[in-house]
């Protein structure tokens, strides 16, 4: 009876303070400001971490990422193991250019192992997942399937696709040699990440996040104009964050974090997680002055692709753009119905 009591919540650990590539919409490759720490999480730590979670709260998933590379870290193994013993199966979202120790890691059946892609071929891929190499990446899914074929495992393995205007067509080609390989496919529409950023572009104030000009110009390059997304988003008005009532988010210090799209240290920091009641954590969380302002924006409704006209939206811009293309390269003008 005391579970069923309990808020449920969802973690995301960061294992580890780094990531391997330098994207450009996430802030490993696009924050100008002060950086988090480097480092790695010790089993101790997060066994600590666990044994405060599940008394708690009904620990309804463990993501062991957030703003990093779990592989990086030295036993991903032995840290999914930690998770596992209390009860808990971790995920995995990696960007899978390494994957050391696989077959210990598939061994421990994680929930899901997420692929992060943007791209089939290496022209496509290393714009929006820079430094990273898609042959390697294609090389080790075919790794992770023959493992998930040789081990009794379950683990739901899907590649999630970040759609821009340039790799639409690489899209067909990632879905169909994913299914090949019994994995699934989750089109999603890039945004700039992190909040930030976000704040920065619509505001105008760089005070939340600096907006280059490569930012500017990856903007130009959302599938799903910011724009309108953010307008479709605002129309919600809805005073409520999932994601700051349904998720905790650390590092790898142990430092319970403001929410997952927050990054600056100076906004994202609210405490020691081992030293913080969770009433009081979440007292500090609601009451952070970050949170109107990206509520004010339905920024909350936008990161989560709340409003149902976004797949309109994306879908209409990149079929526009085609369109305007194919009227160029023919010299005609297109009268459709």
């Amino acid at each position: 009876m005391g579970d069923v009591m309990k808020p449920r919540m969802e973690f995301l650990i960061d294992l580890v303070g780094s990531c391997n590539l330098r994207c450009p919409s996430c802030p490993q490759g696009n924050w100008l400001g002060e950086q988090n720490p480097v480092g790695f999480m010790a089993p101790e730590l997060l066994r600590k971490i666990m044994t405060k979670a599940v008394s708690e709260y009904q620990v309804s998933c463990v993501n062991l990422y957030n703003w990093t590379e779990p592989f990086l870290h030295r036993d991903l193994a032995g840290m999914m193991r930690i998770v596992n013993s209390f009860g808990a199966r971790p995920s995995l979202s990696s960007n899978l250019n390494l994957i050391p120790n696989i077959e210990a890691v598939m061994a421990e059946n994680p929930l899901h192992l997420v692929i992060s892609a943007s791209g089939f071929t290496q022209v496509t891929y290393g714009y929006t997942h820079r430094k990273g190499d898609i042959n390697k990446v294609k090389e080790n899914m075919e790794v992770v399937a023959k493992i998930r074929d040789s081990m009794n495992i379950n683990t739901n393995i899907y590649v999630n696709y970040h759609v821009y205007m340039h790799n639409v067509e690489d899209a067909v080609l990632m879905k169909e040699y994913a299914s090949s390989l019994g994995f699934g496919f989750n089109p999603a529409w890039a945004y700039m990440q992190p909040l930030e950023k976000v704040l920065g572009y619509l505001t105008g104030d760089s005070q939340f996040g600096e907006i280059t000009a490569e930012d500017r110009e990856l903007i130009k390059n959302f599938a799903l104009p910011i724009e309108k997304a953010i307008a479709a988003s605002q129309k919600l008005s809805n005073p409520s964050c999932r994601l700051r009532f349904a998720q905790m988010v650390l590092d790898h210090t142990g430092s319970a974090k403001l929410c997952c799209g927050v990054f600056d240290p100076k906004h994202a920091n609210i405490g020691n997680y081992l030293d913080m009641a969770a009433p009081d954590l979440q007292a500090s969380r609601d009451a952070h002055p970050l949170c109107v302002t990206c509520m004010d924006h339905g920024i909350h409704m936008y990161s989560v692709y709340a409003a149902p006209e976004l797949q309109t939206l994306g879908l209409s811009h990149v079929i526009r753009q085609r369109i305007a293309a194919l009227e160029d390269i023919f010299n005609l003008s297109l009268q459709l119905g």
